[in-house]
């Protein structure tokens, strides 16, 4: 519910104001129950953290997995694996499009290295299909 207060600035009532009643348990939260909500939203961010390290270590577990990565990142010309790479280009909008490209690969190159390094080391090294169908 919200209350109206007298604004002493603008000469206006105020509405916008919540009501914040005394039995409220937000109103006057004791520094414990602070704590608590802190220690709640650490132990979400953890649980999340873990889930997200779950997948990566599953994904790349696999050969299938880390082939699925490795269609995001071109080959140079050595025939390796690029975590980045050049975005230039004389037309801005195809810059702009390599450039946002670009970003989400690396995104996904830290979160590899962060929970999977092993893994991300082994698909670099692994040869592709493209390697296998050449010889």
């Amino acid at each position: 519910a919200l209350s109206c207060m007298w604004d002493l600035r603008s000469q206006e009532w105020d509405c916008s104001v919540p009501n914040v009643r005394p039995d409220s348990p937000s109103a006057f939260a004791l520094p414990s129950e602070r704590r608590s909500k802190a220690e709640q939203a650490q132990q979400t961010r953890d649980i999340r953290q873990a889930n997200e390290a779950a997948v990566v270590r599953n994904l790349m577990a696999t050969p299938l997995g880390r082939a699925f990565v490795r269609l995001i990142y071109p080959k140079g010309p050595a025939g390796q694996l690029e975590p980045t790479w050049s975005t230039f280009d004389p037309n801005a909008m195809t810059m702009a499009r390599k450039s946002g490209w670009q970003e989400a690969a690396s995104r996904i190159w830290d979160i590899l290295g962060r929970h999977a390094p092993e893994s991300r080391l082994l698909m670099v090294q692994e040869p592709t299909d493209d390697d296998r169908n050449s010889n």
